[in-house]
């Protein structure tokens, strides 16, 4: 992939659809990111995973992490599923992540959210 301007902009952009409102929109954005794997988007999709406005953007972001490559993007999965505060399809896109890409620690933390009460974690 070129490394030039259009492609910091392209990538800009695909961050920004995945903070949007339209869950077509912000899953076409999250599908796009993962195709391209471009590591210099993983910092923004881990902090939208982290910190976005609404769960639809938070659990796209999970979604487009599970084929980007990296223990930050693992660890960042790791973490969202073990935070009960957050919601359940959040916590659930970031196991199904976590089961696609992880690393041996995971498996203790894909386990122990078996007998999570979510319906949405434990699938």
């Amino acid at each position: 992939m070129p490394r030039g301007n259009s492609s910091k902009t392209s990538a800009r952009s695909l961050v920004e659809r995945l903070n949007g409102r339209s869950s077509i929109d912000v899953y076409e954005a999250a599908k796009a990111i993962w195709e391209r794997d471009d590591p210099r988007t993983l910092r923004s999709v881990i902090r939208t995973l982290k910190r976005g406005k609404m769960a639809l953007n938070r659990a796209a972001a999970a979604y487009a992490l599970h084929l980007m490559h990296g223990r930050t993007a693992v660890a960042a999965l790791e973490t969202t599923l073990q935070n009960k505060q957050e919601h359940p399809k959040v916590r659930g896109q970031a196991a199904e992540s976590l089961a696609i890409t992880h690393r041996a620690s995971s498996h203790r933390v894909l386990l122990r959210n078996l007998q999570d009460p979510s319906k949405e974690v434990r699938f």
